[in-house]
């Protein structure tokens, strides 16, 4: 049984595939499976059941490697084009995903074209 210190939420969940991304590029394995298996855990446990653009994906992207090129270009579009989601279609909160000054996709995807 974890120890979450409260109700789980969709950011929640954004951080830890956030982390996940960042122990990617850093090639801490370790890390990485742990931060996914807490994703998955946070994914049960989340309280926020409602359509949400990463969520609706979010046990996909959780399980992404580094060298899944599909997932990453998805992950950097939604990063790049936030700006662009219209709230009225929403529902489109503004939540810790995505960070504008960071692109850990990007990184990943450069590191498997240098290869």
């Amino acid at each position: 049984m974890s120890a979450w210190g409260g109700r789980v939420q969709i950011s929640t969940c954004l951080e830890l595939l956030n982390q996940r991304l960042l122990a990617l590029v850093f090639e801490e394995k370790v890390n990485s499976d742990l931060l996914m298996e807490w994703g998955l855990e946070a994914l049960q446990l989340c309280v926020e059941k409602r359509t949400h653009y990463i969520m609706d994906r979010y046990e996909e992207y959780i399980h992404i490697q580094d060298n899944n090129d599909r997932l990453l270009y998805d992950l950097l579009d939604i990063r790049r084009e936030y700006s662009l989601l219209d709230d009225k279609g929403g529902p489109y909160h503004v939540e810790v995903f995505p960070y504008h000054f960071f692109e850990p996709e990007k990184l990943l995807l450069e590191k498997s074209i240098n290869l």
